[in-house]
């Protein structure tokens, strides 16, 4: 969770929705183990620059 006067929130909200839509909170146990996130991110194409 972000602050709600975190600098660059709306940016984050967006990528959210996102993700959302792509369907990748369907399994939420399993989004917290790096490997598994970065699998299935990598399954539907998605890039996101961690920096």
């Amino acid at each position: 969770m972000l602050p709600l006067h975190y600098p660059q929130i709306t940016e984050w909200q967006m990528v959210t929705c996102m993700l959302e839509q792509a369907g990748l909170f369907e399994q939420p146990r399993k989004i917290g183990f790096k490997r598994y996130w970065d699998a299935l991110l990598l399954s539907k194409n998605i890039d996101l620059d961690y920096s």
